[in-house]
Parts: structure tokens; sequence; C-alpha cells
């Protein structure tokens, strides 16, 4: 499964080493997941859709559309 991160990582000109770090992700395990190598569990996919602020769906590539996800108010 190939997902929608590396474009949206691009977008914020970020590297696979800076988004892993963030994520508290080791780099060998984001960079697969990016590739599509690895399929991120689903709490990593939560994780993904708070980050780059996209629905689950977007993130997986099942949708085309930028849906929109609120941040959590705290």
């Amino acid at each position: 499964m190939k997902l929608k991160i590396k474009e949206l990582r691009e977008q914020l000109n970020k590297s696979q080493q800076e988004i892993a770090n963030d994520l508290g992700l080791k780099i060998r395990t984001y960079q697969e997941i990016e590739r599509g190598n690895n399929q991120a569990n689903y709490e990593t996919l939560i994780k993904l859709s708070n980050y780059f602020n996209r629905s689950i769906d977007y993130i997986l590539d099942n949708i085309n559309e930028k849906t929109y996800i609120p941040p959590k108010k705290k």
C-alpha cells in the first residue's frame, strides 16, 4: 500500500528524518512506510493523519480531495 505521505512531506519541505522524529518513529520504519514496503498500523495512521492534517482516507489514497480535519481542542 503506497501512502500519500511522500507528497505531503515534500509539501512541508521536511526530510524523512524530521518527520520520523516528530512522530516518534525510527527512520527506517518511516522510510519503509513511505515507500509502501511496510504497512502503517492504526496508531501510526492516526499520527500521520494528525501530523499532516488530512483524513486517514486521504493518507491511504482512498480519496482525492484534501479533506480538512480541524485540530483537536485541548
